[in-house]
Protein backbone atom coordinates (compact mmCIF):
# COMPACT_ATOMS: atom_id res chain seq x y z
CA UNK A 1 0.00 0.00 0.00
CA UNK A 2 1.59 2.91 -0.90
CA UNK A 3 1.41 6.15 1.18
CA UNK A 4 0.12 8.75 -0.11
CA UNK A 5 2.77 11.72 1.38
CA UNK A 6 6.07 9.24 0.44
CA UNK A 7 7.40 7.42 -1.79
CA UNK A 8 7.53 4.42 -0.09
CA UNK A 9 5.47 1.47 -0.42
CA UNK A 10 4.89 -0.95 2.57
CA UNK A 11 5.12 -4.47 2.56
CA UNK A 12 3.79 -7.17 5.60
CA UNK A 13 6.42 -9.73 5.27
CA UNK A 14 6.15 -13.21 7.17
CA UNK A 15 9.70 -14.71 8.43
CA UNK A 16 9.92 -17.54 5.57
CA UNK A 17 9.39 -14.17 3.08
CA UNK A 18 12.03 -12.50 4.09
CA UNK A 19 14.06 -14.68 4.42
CA UNK A 20 13.40 -16.04 0.94
CA UNK A 21 14.45 -12.46 0.21
CA UNK A 22 17.79 -12.39 2.05
CA UNK A 23 18.43 -15.77 0.32
CA UNK A 24 17.71 -13.94 -2.72
CA UNK A 25 19.75 -11.44 -2.34
CA UNK A 26 22.78 -13.62 -1.52
CA UNK A 27 22.96 -15.84 -4.11
CA UNK A 28 26.39 -16.40 -5.34
CA UNK A 29 27.69 -15.93 -9.12
CA UNK A 30 30.38 -18.24 -10.37
CA UNK A 31 33.38 -18.12 -11.62
CA UNK A 32 35.21 -16.98 -7.89
CA UNK A 33 31.55 -16.33 -6.15
CA UNK A 34 32.64 -12.66 -4.93
CA UNK A 35 29.47 -11.30 -6.53
CA UNK A 36 25.83 -11.61 -6.14
CA UNK A 37 23.10 -12.01 -8.65
CA UNK A 38 21.54 -8.62 -7.24
CA UNK A 39 24.87 -7.04 -7.75
CA UNK A 40 25.25 -8.15 -10.93
CA UNK A 41 22.07 -7.00 -12.01
CA UNK A 42 22.26 -3.95 -10.39
CA UNK A 43 25.51 -3.10 -12.02
CA UNK A 44 23.95 -3.99 -15.37
CA UNK A 45 21.34 -2.01 -14.94
CA UNK A 46 23.43 1.26 -13.20
CA UNK A 47 21.34 0.44 -9.76
CA UNK A 48 24.39 0.23 -7.39
CA UNK A 49 23.09 2.53 -5.03
CA UNK A 50 19.48 0.62 -4.83
CA UNK A 51 20.40 -2.57 -4.60
CA UNK A 52 22.96 -1.32 -1.50
CA UNK A 53 20.14 0.60 0.04
CA UNK A 54 17.35 -2.49 -0.34
CA UNK A 55 20.04 -4.79 0.99
CA UNK A 56 20.65 -3.15 4.16
CA UNK A 57 17.22 -2.59 4.61
CA UNK A 58 16.27 -6.04 4.08
CA UNK A 59 19.59 -6.96 6.48
CA UNK A 60 18.43 -4.60 9.22
CA UNK A 61 15.08 -6.40 9.22
CA UNK A 62 16.56 -9.68 9.35
CA UNK A 63 18.40 -8.51 12.14
CA UNK A 64 15.33 -7.02 14.06
CA UNK A 65 14.08 -9.77 13.47
CA UNK A 66 16.05 -12.59 14.90
CA UNK A 67 16.75 -14.27 11.32
CA UNK A 68 20.21 -15.29 10.91
CA UNK A 69 22.77 -12.94 8.58
CA UNK A 70 26.31 -12.84 7.94
CA UNK A 71 27.75 -16.59 8.85
CA UNK A 72 24.89 -17.75 10.14
CA UNK A 73 22.77 -17.56 7.50
CA UNK A 74 22.67 -20.20 4.57
CA UNK A 75 24.68 -19.89 1.33
CA UNK A 76 23.72 -20.10 -2.18
CA UNK A 77 25.40 -20.34 -5.51
CA UNK A 78 24.64 -20.95 -9.10
CA UNK A 79 26.71 -23.75 -10.42
CA UNK A 80 26.57 -25.90 -12.97
CA UNK A 81 24.62 -29.23 -12.64
CA UNK A 82 25.76 -31.64 -15.52
CA UNK A 83 28.14 -30.65 -18.07
CA UNK A 84 27.38 -28.81 -21.62
CA UNK A 85 27.07 -30.77 -24.47
CA UNK A 86 29.43 -30.17 -26.89
CA UNK A 87 30.34 -30.66 -30.91
CA UNK A 88 32.33 -30.12 -33.23
CA UNK A 89 31.02 -27.47 -35.86
CA UNK A 90 33.26 -25.64 -38.93
CA UNK A 91 33.88 -22.37 -38.91
CA UNK A 92 34.96 -20.19 -41.55
CA UNK A 93 37.50 -17.60 -40.88
CA UNK A 94 37.76 -14.61 -43.49
CA UNK A 95 41.78 -13.76 -43.96
CA UNK A 96 42.64 -10.12 -43.81
CA UNK A 97 42.86 -8.62 -47.76
CA UNK A 98 45.95 -7.21 -46.83
CA UNK A 99 47.99 -9.81 -45.35
CA UNK A 100 51.21 -11.29 -47.62
CA UNK A 101 52.28 -14.29 -48.33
Amino acid sequence: MKNANSDNIALNLSEKELTHIRDLFSVLLPQEFKITLSESLAITSNNQKTENVLWKKIYNLCKTNNIPTDKDASDFAILPLSQPELGIQQVILEIEKNETT
